[in-house]
């Protein structure tokens, strides 16, 4: 920036035309040189003529070279303004393209994204966006890496809460599981985040940090909560999820068909087998989520991600560190409350959940057997023909009971089952379909510990 703002000063007061006018008493010696290769003209001696032509050709010259001094300085100050003009699109263009060097000392987030990577970061595709959050595509300049940009506006100080805790959770899940990496893929990963005062400022090709990375990176709750504050979340680029998996098939096939098929969504195959390992996978992610003490409160197809053909848990801010309680009736329960706010979707929840403003173990399990039913079974066609798989309604505990007793009723029908998303044995479909029911019954539902033995023993059977 200095050395442009120099250049620019030195082009005001030093321009290519030099002006020199003095007056040296009787005669008057005007020297206008143009160029570098012009020469000034000859000194002409002022004489008397005797009819007034001394004066008034003195005049005539004195004139015309102060005319010529003053289109020189014009000249000269719109060159000074070209020159300032150019420079700062220099300047411009040059913060928006560039590929930003990171400073001596900078640092990323914690993650696992490095400094060189998120300086060179831009803008490339909005992947979704919601009333609150927006997802954007950005990649390396350099090494074209893509990453999944989240950035969710907070409005409140439970916001802020409610999203460091979706964070942490899953990083704390990882944390613990990370001895077998296989599992802790099943969880939400997080190559950086951070909050700050400012939303993004997208626009394809621009860079993430044009200006440089931050000096400090917050991951704290503010003291103070003045407007809004943005999340920041570098996540990998998932396929899709569940929902949306559901919607790229939305034609079901008879089951106990004998032909094989060979197509595959998003890594996964429409086969039995595929869907005995979907939903064995889905209740393992559940059983090590609740070994390590943690109720996610929050399940349902679209927080459930599809990443290489396998799951991926993700969206922990309304989960809670569960509390081990004995229940009235002698039995062992793990639940975490939050008296005055009712979590989750009531399409996914239980009343008696909602009525105590609780959340636990048995209301994951029935949600997560919701989703596998919906994912393998369930169109999801409403009378219009729209694809609707649970309702955007007020979680209030009536709403949840309602919901909760058509499904249970839907799961006891007589064609329950008959037709499904993947090529699978009646055999399969049955094994199923028992493990769903024993997820989602109202009394003495299983754990995802029971789920994932029952549904290891029926994976050989499928076609």
């Amino acid at each position: 920036m200095l050395p442009a703002v120099a250049a620019v000063l030195v082009s005001l007061f030093l321009p290519p035309n030099l002006i020199h006018c003095r007056n040296v008493g009787i005669y008057e010696r005007i020297k206008v040189s143009c160029g570098p290769d012009s020469e000034p003209s000859a000194p002409r001696p002022l004489k008397s003529q005797g009819d007034g032509s001394t004066f008034s050709g003195r005049v005539r010259d004195i004139k015309n070279s102060s005319a010529t001094c003053a289109a020189t300085r014009r000249d000269a100050f719109f060159h000074g303004v070209s020159s300032f003009t150019f420079a700062s699109l220099i300047l411009v263009a040059g913060s928006w393209g560039r590929t930003s060097t990171p400073p001596a000392g900078a640092t990323a987030p914690p993650g696992g994204i490095s400094v060189d990577a998120l300086s060179g970061l831009v803008y490339e595709d909005v992947l979704g966006s919601g009333s609150y959050k927006t997802v954007y595509l950005v990649s390396g300049r350099d090494d074209r890496v893509q990453y999944a940009l989240a950035v969710q506006r907070l409005r409140s100080k439970r916001d802020v809460a409610d999203a460091l805790r979706g964070v942490r959770v899953a990083e704390r899940l990882r944390f613990l599981i990370a001895g077998v990496r296989e599992d802790a893929n099943m969880f939400e990963k997080f190559e950086g985040w951070w909050v700050q005062d400012k939303g993004p400022q997208y626009e394809i090709g621009r860079m993430v940090f044009p200006f440089g990375l931050p000096k400090r990176w917050s991951q704290h709750l503010p003291g103070s909560f003045l407007g809004s504050k943005w999340l920041f979340a570098l996540k990998p680029v998932y396929d899709m999820d569940l929902r949306k998996f559901s919607r790229k098939i939305p034609d079901l096939h008879p089951v106990g068909r004998s032909e094989r098929m060979e197509m595959a969504v998003a890594g996964v195959k429409l086969s039995g087998n595929s869907a005995v390992q979907l939903a064995t996978d889905l209740c393992r992610a559940g059983r090590l989520m609740h070994s390590a003490g943690v109720v996610h409160g929050d399940i349902k197809l679209k927080n459930i991600m599809l990443y290489h053909g396998r799951i991926v848990l993700i969206d922990f801010g309304f989960a809670r560190t569960a509390e081990a309680f004995t229940d009235g009736r002698g039995g062992r329960r793990m639940c975490a409350s939050e008296p005055g706010r009712a979590m989750g979707e009531v399409g996914y929840v239980l009343a008696g959940d909602v009525a105590l403003y609780r959340n636990c173990r048995e209301g994951d399990v029935y949600a997560m057997g919701k989703t596998i039913y919906e994912v393998l079974f369930r169109s999801g066609e409403s009378e219009d023909g729209a694809m609707e798989f649970s309702g955007r309604r007020a979680v209030t505990e009536f709403a949840a009971a309602e919901e909760n007793t058509k499904f249970r009723v839907e799961l006891s029908g007589a064609k329950v089952g008959s037709v499904s998303r993947f090529h699978m044995s009646v055999g399969t479909r049955d094994a199923l379909l028992e493990v769903i029911r024993s997820m989602c019954r109202e009394n003495t539902p299983v754990s995802f510990a029971e789920a994932e033995e029952i549904l290891e023993r029926v994976k050989d059977d499928s076609i």
